[in-house]
């Protein structure tokens, strides 16, 4: 099983950003070639879009989702059940991400893998 988290600053879809100007996002492109070439999915929080900003409270306020967990599709082929939760963060621009991979046995008893990704 494949699992890779952290901060790729970079955006996959428009709607992923808000607020300031539209940039391009070089890495984008190679991301998407490895998320196809590699059967990974990258996983969508369950609690919100956006991991980072720069927490402007006057002028421009941007927040944009540019920390991903990218996992191998074989994970749902095992019955695991991937849930990002975006954690709340007072100290960095940046929110942590937790990965929780739940599978439950014929006998209904869930088995957890958790991961975080966390500034």
């Amino acid at each position: 099983m494949r699992i890779f988290g952290g901060y790729f600053n970079t955006i996959m879809y428009s709607n992923e950003c808000m607020g300031g100007n539209i940039i391009r996002y070089p890495f984008r492109e190679k991301l998407e070639g490895l998320l196809s070439n590699s059967d990974l999915l990258d996983i969508k929080p369950h609690n919100g879009k956006y991991t980072w900003s720069n927490r402007m409270a006057e002028g421009v306020f941007i927040t944009a989702r540019l920390d991903h967990f990218l996992v191998h599709s074989s994970c749902l082929i095992q019955d695991l059940d991937p849930q990002l939760s975006i954690v709340a963060s007072k100290e960095s621009d940046h929110r942590s991400i937790l990965l929780v991979l739940d599978k439950e046995d014929d006998l209904g008893r869930s088995t957890s893998i958790t991961s975080q990704d966390g500034c």
